[in-house]
């Protein structure tokens, strides 16, 4: 009795690991996937001088969206050289109601090339 006893408690533990590495590897996976929060202060650096501070107090001013989508949707690196320039455009668009225009094919607030 002693060795069956024994033998379905190593059994059992066996198949309770199996069920927890079935159930945590996934969701282990599942939270590696989580993509690292964004550092926005450097963003903040170098764009708030061009539209002064008080302008991004109002999160629905154009260049509140336009800094949400530099950093958030285009992602466009801190060091580029066009990170003004794209900036600038994107108050443009969101100032001129960009999201309501109907002709699509401008490409306004793809990651394409703006020029």
């Amino acid at each position: 009795w002693e060795t069956l006893h024994m033998s379905t408690l190593c059994v059992g533990c066996c198949i309770i690991a199996i069920v927890l590495i079935g159930v945590l590897v996934p969701v282990m996976k599942l939270n590696s996937d989580e993509e690292e929060p964004i550092d926005s202060r450097p963003y903040e650096r170098a764009l708030f001088p061009v539209s002064g501070e008080d302008a991004f107090k109002d999160s629905t001013s154009p260049q509140s969206l336009a800094f949400d989508w530099i950093v958030y949707t285009d992602k466009t690196p801190i060091d580029s050289a066009n990170l003004i320039q794209r900036y600038s455009l994107m108050v443009m668009y969101y100032s001129n109601d960009g999201d309501a225009w109907r002709v699509r094919r401008t490409r306004w607030g793809s990651s394409d090339q703006e020029c």
